[in-house]
């Protein structure tokens, strides 16, 4: 990211499964493999 590795973890962050923070879980996209 554009951060760099100082920030976070190593440039990471954490959120918590199954909770819906910051609205991550309204718009999933994933890929379908033929």
């Amino acid at each position: 990211n554009s951060y760099g590795t100082s920030w976070g973890e190593s440039g990471f962050f954490r959120i918590t499964m199954y909770r819906n923070n910051l609205g991550i879980e309204l718009e999933c996209s994933w890929p379908v493999v033929d």
